[in-house]
């Protein structure tokens, strides 16, 4: 057994060669770039005469396109083909944050970093489902804890070069974005054909793992007479149209599911553990725990290490205990860790903590990804992922007002209890959603997760 094959938990990694799953792993490492702009902001607040209650829309304007454009990557992605939107995506992702760097007006650098976001949400979750499409059972939760894994790494390494260009100048670190457009050209040219099927090729059958009898069948409205076949008799468009209806139709019902609707929950709730703890960490090692800002931002370096060494170990974890149960352990340590934060006084203790809940964090994302992958047929993966993502995008954005709104309910210091409460909350929706888990849809993809 090899190196590779001993650290990630599997006998086979023969899928680690194929050039599609390369060409995947290097899209999700581009989708980890946009933390790169951070450094900039400060130098760029200078040289542009942005105030620094102004230069935060930077980040708001790549993101606020998310609401909008979210829910039609899935559609487009699963209706018409994963390309449809992919190329597209790293292009206007690449020439976008490229162009950022070569203007000078603020007006005109938020209109392109909300182009630039618009061309990230084009595929950023479909590397998730382009995984797999491509791969099933521990090959593909390995692919997807390699992932995880570069992006982690990726998002720990970007930010330290995008400092040292953004020292000499603030645009600089823009023209790193720029190497999206070659990535781009590169899937166009080289991706292989199943991220290229309409949503009826995609349900490809047993060879995958993807049978038709999950209740995704042929006579759900998406066989190969809908309207999507190249010599079908009746306008394309037309019957494009009425099968985008069915697939909105498909995906309502899929959200209705127990079980689905577990898994998305889960995405919510490891958005509320992680963006309370990024929202809040750094207030409260410098002003309860007697460390810098310079100690804060070095732990939230290590927390996401730790997250990277865990999400290696998935496909193992995923052998030995299964995906519902390694998801259910994952929020169980990273919930324990914030229950534990009234118990520390002191720094030290922090950094276990942290390191803790790194850990568990490093569990639930792959397993959570693969799962989502893994229980539903070729032709609504983009549409359940894209979805996930919605959700995660609610977390991020409620999350920090209402635990700053508790924060000062509980008497502005009180970091401790408020890490506290999260974890509580966490724990209980935890126990909720296993339920779920079990109570859901028991089809045949589904028996084995």
């Amino acid at each position: 057994m090899s190196v590779v094959a001993r650290t990630l938990g599997v006998e086979d990694v023969s899928f680690l060669r194929s050039v599609d799953v390369q060409l995947i792993l290097l899209v999700s490492a581009v989708s980890s770039m946009g933390a790169i702009a951070s450094p900039a902001l400060p130098a760029m607040s200078d040289a542009l005469g942005v105030g620094p209650a102004r230069i935060g829309l930077v980040f708001t304007a790549y993101t606020l396109p998310a609401i909008v454009a979210l829910p039609l990557v899935g559609v487009v992605a699963d209706v018409y083909s994963r390309r449809a939107v992919l190329v597209p995506g790293l292009l206007l992702f690449g020439a976008a944050g490229l162009a950022v760097g070569l203007v000078s007006d603020f007006r005109l650098v938020l209109v392109l970093r909300a182009l630039q976001g618009v061309g990230y949400v084009s595929f950023n979750a479909l590397t998730v489902a382009l995984l797999g499409d491509r791969l099933s059972g521990e090959a593909e939760t390995a692919a997807q804890g390699v992932r995880v894994l570069l992006n982690k790494s990726s998002g720990f390494v970007g930010p330290a070069v995008a400092g040292a260009l953004a020292a000499v100048a603030w645009n600089y670190p823009f023209f790193l974005f720029g190497l999206a457009i070659p990535v781009g050209l590169l899937v166009a040219v080289t991706l292989g054909p199943a991220a290229d099927d309409d949503a009826t090729d995609g349900a490809v059958g047993a060879a995958d793992g993807n049978e038709a009898d999950d209740g995704n069948d042929a006579d759900d409205g998406n066989d190969a007479d809908d309207g999507n076949d190249a010599d079908d008799d009746h306008p394309a468009e037309a019957e494009n149209r009425r099968s985008v209806r069915r697939y909105l139709g498909e995906m309502a019902d899929l959200v209705r599911d127990p079980f689905i609707a577990a898994v998305l929950a889960a995405g919510f709730f490891r958005m509320v553990m992680k963006y309370g703890l990024y929202a809040f960490l750094a207030l409260a090692v410098v002003s309860r725990y007697g460390g810098s800002v310079a100690t804060a931002g070095l732990l939230v370096g290590l927390y996401s290490l730790v997250g990277a060494v865990a999400a290696s170990q998935s496909a193992r974890l995923i052998g030995a205990l299964s995906h519902a149960y390694a998801l259910v352990l994952g929020f169980a340590i990273a919930a324990a860790a914030l229950l534990a934060f009234p118990l520390v006084g002191g720094l030290a203790g922090v950094v276990v903590l942290v390191l803790v809940h790194g850990a568990g964090e490093g569990i639930i994302n792959p397993v959570h990804k693969s799962l989502m992958s893994q229980s539903v047929a070729d032709d609504v993966r983009a549409g359940l992922v894209t979805t996930n993502a919605m959700v995660q995008d609610a977390a991020k954005t409620v999350t920090p007002v209402v635990l700053g709104a508790l924060l000062v309910a509980l008497g502005g210091a009180a970091y401790g209890q408020l890490f506290m409460v999260t974890g509580a909350v966490v724990l209980v929706a935890t126990a909720v959603g296993f339920v779920a888990l079990l109570a859901g849809d028991a089809s045949p993809r589904r028996a084995s997760l």
